[in-house]
């Protein structure tokens, strides 16, 4: 017994768990569901599109732009270095062509190719011209003059030889410029030393070769690149000749060397001098260049926040001016006393207000309906009583005219007798309870109207049908091709005392069925078929213009039934007889 005990209490528990889960899931559900809710749901959600949206866009424009300005402007520097480098060299270029084409250096140049012991007063000139130039070009360091024939030094006065200073193929590289001046870089010793190479040409002696002048340029000469980046931080700059040799690196990071430079975390800026052709390049680490990306963010962000909170705000204000209004109107929905009752309170909100006023309107409404239909709850029932017994009386008149019609068989009057079961065929067919009927069924009830129109006309009136058999299945309204038919008895038969055929079309055309109904009568005057048309009119009534004719009436089943895009047409003229009408109906 203990155990069934706290077994029951354990099935108690569970059930109350799920229905407190249940309560739950409902309250959640109908808080989600409600017009404030969803107000500042939908905002935000919209808010975080467009901001994904125009946040994302934007953000990749201004950054690519901030990138192609900080590009730029790397760029521009590194073409401002280089031009520097090159104005430099162009003027050391040009210094040192005055010092070759002195007029004393030259005769010294053409004396020293006789006599390779210079006086000592040509020792004294070269040695004043040299110190002139080099005191003119602050980057030259040293400055040696060869003779041409066995290319000795003859200044300064230390007779070395040409290829202490010079390999055989720079000597080769300088002969090749013939007279232009020779950048090299120096591979031989752990300084930073520049060195540069001319081959002299007398002018005054018909340009002959007057001997060799080589120089080196200060260690400190390319500084000027540490000044020129000291603004990036961390970056580095790197000169190469044209062999790929380094001549030069600096960074103004003591910890950065040629080797830790790569190009995940480095942007190269190179260029090349068209004066000596070395390669400049320049390592501006990428996230400095993308320094100002952050900001970026952090703005967007913020504006983000801002927009966000501006709009949560006008969301709550917004909803509670929807919803507000709302649950005034939903509390006076309570039917008191079998009546609604109307919000009378007035918003300021004219939307909500012009709501209220529709809302009390159907109150108003609403309530003289409520009491109309209590009134006339008595008279339903009485109506319904007297349309039971009113209903008896057409089928008393089947029963009647089939007694006829066996009266008329007993007495042997044949014609009368079957005109007489036509009619109760006909009476039948009108009372059938459904509204739609096939082809067949319709055809079935024309041909019993014909049957008794043939006993007051004769041989006068022929008919004729022309149906496609698929179509004979096929579903329409009761009483459909029956007023085409009545039409043509009415207007072509009674109008002559020629014999008239009536002729009934029924085939497929294309997506369409269509109905024609032709004779051969003397068709419709103008007049009468002006009036038939005017009853087409969708503001006529059915009846309008003249209660014998069904055209009208047909005219708007058709549209009521198949639509629009169906359509009747009325073809007749009186000095060509015969009258066309067609049916065209959308399936």
């Amino acid at each position: 017994m203990c155990f069934s005990l706290f077994f029951d209490m354990i099935i108690g528990e569970l059930r109350f768990r799920k229905d407190f889960q249940y309560e739950n899931t409902l309250f959640l559900r109908s808080w989600i569901l409600k017009t404030s809710t969803l107000i500042i749901f939908s905002t935000l959600v919209t808010m975080l599109i467009m901001f994904l949206i125009i946040g994302s866009s934007l953000y990749r424009h201004l950054s690519a732009y901030i990138l192609e300005q900080s590009t730029k402007y790397t760029d521009s520097i590194a073409e401002q270095v280089q031009q520097r480098l090159n104005s430099t060299l162009s003027e050391i270029d040009s210094n040192i062509q005055q010092l070759c084409n002195d007029i004393q250096i030259q005769n010294i140049l053409y004396r020293s190719q006789n006599n390779n012991v210079l006086s000592s007063e040509d020792q004294m000139t070269l040695r004043q011209k040299v110190m002139e130039t080099l005191n003119y070009t602050d980057a030259v360091q040293q400055i040696e003059i060869y003779t041409a024939a066995s290319p000795h030094q003859i200044y300064p006065f230390a007779q070395k030889s040409i290829f202490d200073f010079l390999t055989k193929t720079e000597l080769d590289l300088i002969d090749e410029q013939n007279g232009k001046i020779v950048w090299l870089s120096n591979t031989k010793q752990e300084n930073s030393y520049i060195r540069a190479g001319k081959r002299l040409l007398l002018s005054d002696y018909q340009f002959v070769h007057g001997g060799y002048l080589v120089m080196l340029l200060r260690p400190d000469f390319l500084e000027f690149f540490q000044e020129d980046f000291q603004q990036f931080s961390n970056s580095a700059v790197f000169l190469k000749d044209t062999t790929g040799n380094l001549i030069y690196f600096s960074s103004n990071n003591p910890e950065i060397s040629i080797d830790t430079v790569t190009s995940k975390s480095y942007r190269f800026v190179t260029s090349t001098s068209a004066y000596t052709n070395w390669e400049l390049t320049i390592c501006i680490p990428l996230d400095l260049l993308n320094q100002d990306l952050p900001w970026l963010n952090q703005t967007l962000l913020a504006t983000f926040g801002m927009g966000a909170t501006l709009s949560l705000f006008f969301c709550l204000l917004i909803a509670r001016m929807i919803s507000a209004p709302i649950r005034d109107m939903k509390k006076a929905m309570y039917i008191s006393n079998g009546k609604l009752q109307k919000n009378l309170k007035v918003y300021w909100n004219s939307d909500m207000n012009e709501l209220n006023l529709h809302y009390n309107q159907l109150v108003d409404k609403n309530n003289e309906l409520i009491q109309e239909v209590f009134e006339k709850e008595i008279m339903k029932t009485k109506a319904e009583i007297e349309a039971l017994q009113s209903q008896v009386n057409p089928h008393f008149i089947i029963n009647a005219l089939e007694s006829v019609y066996w009266c008329l068989i007993k007495k042997g009057d044949l014609e009368n007798s079957q005109i007489m079961l036509s009619l109760a065929r006909l009476f039948r067919y009108i009372l059938k309870a459904n509204d739609w009927i096939s082809i067949q069924e319709e055809l079935d009830f024309i041909d019993e109207y014909l049957q008794i129109e043939k006993f007051r006309f004769g041989q006068k009136l022929q008919w004729s049908y022309d149906v496609e058999p698929s179509l004979k299945t096929m579903l329409i309204p009761k009483l459909f091709i029956h007023p085409l038919i009545e039409n043509s008895v009415k207007h072509a038969v009674e109008a002559t005392s020629t014999t008239i055929r009536i002729h009934l079309l029924i085939r497929q055309k294309q997506s369409d069925v269509e109905i024609v109904v032709s004779d051969n009568g003397m068709g419709i005057s103008q007049d009468v078929l002006d009036q038939i048309l005017l009853s087409f009119q969708d503001d006529k009534p059915v009846g309008s213009v003249s209660q014998s004719y069904g055209l009208a009436n047909l005219y708007k089943r058709i549209h009521l039934y198949f639509g629009e895009t169906s359509s009747l047409s009325v073809e007749s003229c009186p000095d060509y007889p015969g009258t066309r009408i067609r049916v065209q109906i959308k399936q």
